[in-house]
């Protein structure tokens, strides 16, 4: 019998897709609160959804006007945004089976840094940690992280690919029955089964290796959405969960086609 799979799309503020659902008298104005978002992986997990999962970018929409001025009066998408690799913690501990995913960015961000977070998203939840890798698609978010420019499309995604390798590297750094816990003996862990990584490219230095032990699922489900010609490549290359948006059967059967292509 094929089942269908349910993934609840998430943004960690006061909307989702619409820009005035905030307004409606039976919308909860909880965003703030842990409890929000506790409530909403509970119902999804006890509707059998697989995952909860969170879009999330890095800059406050200013388009309009050329300032936040109008996106953040009104409450628009985007005015607000919380981190929700904090909030995927606080629904992985009241729930049990449900799939937990979180949107970083691979250009903003440094690999030790994702790895120790999601490795620690892993242990918390008992293996349930998804990671969307993205590339970050807005130049505006290249001002709040130090750049005047945006990094070029085809880079980004070259940096990305090497970041995942790192990830990789030092999510594989504790190898398995590396944590000891013996209080007879005092053995800690097994040093011998802790592995330095040394990675040196042409984006990232990492010495390693990372300080939380090898997780349940020994690393993160990588989920991409790749659309141009390189983010299919990467997609087809890292994802285990491939999201796409397309206007006909026709138009997804044919992504489909040409990812299950480059994978080969």
């Amino acid at each position: 019998m094929r089942q269908i799979h349910l993934a609840g799309f998430l943004l960690a503020s006061q909307v989702v897709h619409s820009h005035a659902v905030w307004r409606h008298p039976r919308t909860e104005l909880g965003f703030l609160e842990p409890e929000y978002y506790q409530n909403i992986a509970r119902v999804l997990e006890r509707g059998k959804f697989d995952l909860v999962f969170f879009a999330d970018s890095l800059t406050m929409p200013d388009t309009y006007g050329g300032n936040f001025t109008e996106s953040l009066k009104y409450g628009a998408q985007g005015a607000l945004r919380l981190d929700p690799l904090v909030l995927a913690t606080a629904m992985a501990v009241v729930t049990k089976h449900i799939g937990i995913g979180v949107t970083r960015s691979a250009t903003y961000y440094q690999p030790y840094d994702l790895a120790r977070g999601f490795a620690t998203l892993d242990h918390l939840s008992r293996g349930r940690a998804a990671w969307n890798v993205v590339t970050s698609s807005r130049a505006s978010e290249a001002g709040n992280f130090g750049f005047d420019e945006h990094l070029e499309h085809d880079l980004r995604y070259n940096r990305a690919n090497e970041f995942l390798e790192v990830a990789c590297k030092l999510w594989g750094s504790w190898e398995e029955r590396a944590l000891v816990l013996d209080k007879e003996n005092g053995i800690f862990a097994d040093p011998s089964k802790v592995n330095y990584v040394h990675h040196v490219g042409q984006w990232f230095k990492s010495r390693g290796p990372l300080t939380v032990p090898r997780s349940p699922q020994g690393r993160p489900v990588i989920i991409q959405a790749g659309a141009s010609n390189k983010g299919r490549e990467f997609a087809a290359k890292w994802a285990e969960l491939i999201f796409e948006i397309s206007p006909n059967p026709t138009a997804i059967k044919s992504y489909y086609q040409d990812i299950k292509t480059r994978k080969d």
